[in-house]
């Protein structure tokens, strides 16, 4: 029984208020798989999961089931990769590297105090 239902059944049809950006917090929510095909546990039509299975069964052989949870958990980490590797690029490295850039341009950085950075401090260049 899914925890939607369950409340139902405890606390009648108006259930308990939560607010609604909070409902899958405190219900749960599902998580589809390929697995789901072979369990039962699919909101699929019975029709629907026959034919997958039997097409995965004559494709992938009497091993299908760990083959699809194998490629489907590569695929996910793969997934997870990616956000990661967009989320550094984006967001952190830029983070990171905003205020050492500051600190290098800023007016008082070392080649300022080293009294570089002033007009007439850079040699002078004689004429040929």
């Amino acid at each position: 029984m899914e925890a939607k239902e369950y409340i139902r059944k405890k606390f009648g049809e108006d259930g308990f208020r939560v607010r609604r950006h909070l409902v899958n917090n405190a219900a749960g929510y599902r998580q589809a798989s390929v697995q789901d095909f072979w369990t039962g546990k699919s909101r699929v039509d019975e029709k629907y999961r026959d034919a997958f299975r039997t097409a995965a069964t004559a494709v992938l052989g009497r091993k299908a089931v760990p083959f699809l949870a194998r490629a489907e958990k590569g695929w996910q980490s793969a997934v997870s990769a990616a956000k990661n590797t967009i989320v550094i690029r984006s967001i952190i490295v830029p983070a990171f590297t905003l205020p050492s850039l500051r600190a290098r341009c800023s007016p008082w950085s070392a080649i300022d105090r080293a009294g570089l950075g002033r007009p007439g401090s850079w040699p002078r260049w004689s004429s040929l």
